[in-house]
């Protein structure tokens, strides 16, 4: 088009003067100071302001815009012009496509390979952890209903568990210490009636002397093996509901025959909620046949000098022969308390059979914490 055409088709289609003179020019496949030229003439002629004054071309210069990308102005009223004019402009620039064109031919990725030496575990400057493992519910002596296992293929699936979780723990982390729940309904009666604590009946598959003695006898084992893995051995009783008194006596048991092993330490207190605590972490214990919503209000207020302490709240239970995590956020924080039910290695008696509940896996759990960071791994075993 000719200058005259391109005049003309200005006057007539006004709104292109809207555009930036750049993108004029672009319309018009003209240079951009013909675009400025042209404008000025058109706005002249079409009543706009035919041209824009140096001193505010001067004062726009001042804000980093150019004359070239102004496309139109006006005074407001008579005076100073720094305070009573404006200017239509459109910044001129690359487009989307040229910046990021630009931007991908000059990035260079700051990634380094993994070396293979960094995929070993090196433990000489890692920190120290804990190992929690609560094998809870395991009724020893429970009649299983399904599927009748021997009693003793029944323990040797409990060391199996213990042994597949340490030694795996051991493979990931630095182990310094291991938290060993003990009870939490290890024997299934309480009584040699065959009953529970609160004289529920039972079926039972051995008569309550060799329960004992066969229970004492798998603790002892386990307690040896878990002492290979760690420098420290900490065994804190949850009593249960089916064999409340019999697990003390149990750990009364166990604690006369290793009292001669200093890195071994008890608690067999018959409290019914317990509280444990590893750097900045809060372990609270308890069976957890009670109201579970009620826990961390509960052990906060039991609690309150070790539960300020601590960044990182945990609590554990067993009781319902299932794995499940529950989170309980605080008004106003983030911080929530992890209630978790521990996994359980037995399997369903009559009574579960009757009520429906047979579904859940048989397996133990093992909880890596660290003293700074909190929880760090979960090792499960099925059997």
């Amino acid at each position: 088009m000719t200058f005259d055409q391109i005049k003309q088709d200005l006057l007539e289609n006004p709104r292109f003067l809207r555009y930036n003179n750049q993108r004029l020019a672009s319309k018009y496949k003209i240079e951009i100071k013909d675009a400025l030229e042209i404008r000025k003439i058109v706005n002249g002629e079409t009543g706009r302001v035919s041209r824009i004054s140096a001193e505010y071309v001067k004062l726009a210069a001042e804000y980093g815009i150019k004359e070239s990308e102004i496309s139109g102005g006006w005074l407001k009223q008579k005076g100073e012009p720094s305070v009573n004019f404006s200017l239509k402009f459109t910044k001129e620039g690359k487009s989307e496509l040229e910046v990021l064109k630009e931007v991908l031919g000059s990035y260079k990725s700051t990634h380094k390979p993994t070396k293979e030496s960094d995929l070993r575990i090196s433990y000489k400057n890692s920190e120290p952890n804990i190992l929690v493992i609560s094998l809870a519910d395991f009724h020893i002596d429970k009649k299983d209903y399904i599927k009748e296992v021997d009693i003793d293929k029944k323990i040797e699936g409990y060391l199996d568990c213990l042994f597949n979780i340490l030694v795996r723990s051991f493979n990931q982390a630095k182990i310094e210490k291991i938290l060993f729940v003990a009870g939490n309904d290890f024997f299934n009666t309480d009584n040699l009636q065959g009953q529970t604590t609160h004289l529920t009946p039972q079926d039972n598959c051995i008569s309550w002397d060799k329960a004992y003695e066969k229970g004492f006898d798998l603790l002892v084992r386990a307690i040896n093996r878990l002492k290979e893995f760690c420098k420290e051995l900490d065994i804190v009783l949850v009593n249960g509901n089916h064999s409340y008194t019999k697990e003390f006596y149990l750990l009364h048991a166990l604690e006369v025959y290793f009292k001669e092993d200093k890195n071994i330490k008890f608690d067999k207190s018959s409290q019914e909620r317990k509280v444990y605590t590893y750097g900045q972490v809060f372990f609270g214990l308890t069976h957890g046949n009670t109201k579970m919503s009620k826990l961390p209000l509960t052990f906060a207020t039991e609690y309150y000098q070790q539960w300020g302490q601590c960044k990182f709240k945990e609590i554990l239970l067993g009781d319902k022969h299932t794995d499940r995590n529950t989170s309980f956020v605080t008004k106003d924080e983030f911080n929530g308390v992890n209630v978790r039910i521990m996994p359980s290695l037995t399997s369903a008696d009559h009574w579960h059979y009757e009520n429906q509940f047979t579904g859940n896996l048989q397996r133990g759990l093992g909880i890596i914490y660290s003293p700074t960071q909190g929880k760090q791994a979960e090792i499960y075993y099925n059997l």
